[in-house]
């Protein structure tokens, strides 16, 4: 810490599973001064539910969203 600002630098998952792109971002983030990378680990079945019920459901139609009985444009 330099200025007593810890900057933390964001991976994600945006490594794309390959320890090659992880190594890349994380030499990315020192370079741009970053103290530390957060790393998060989860699969897409840890975030979503299994429900089919209309308020979870998203449907396209005519290049407008519909998410249950709302409209969003």
């Amino acid at each position: 810490m330099k200025s007593g600002i810890y900057v933390i630098a964001e991976m994600s998952a945006n490594h794309a599973g390959k320890i090659e792109n992880a190594f890349k971002i994380i030499e990315e983030a020192a370079k741009a001064s970053a103290d530390c990378v957060k790393i998060q680990t989860y699969t897409a079945d840890t975030l979503t539910i299994d429900c089919d019920d209309s308020k979870y459901v998203i449907i396209r139609i005519y290049q407008q969203l519909y998410f249950s009985d709302t409209l969003f444009s």
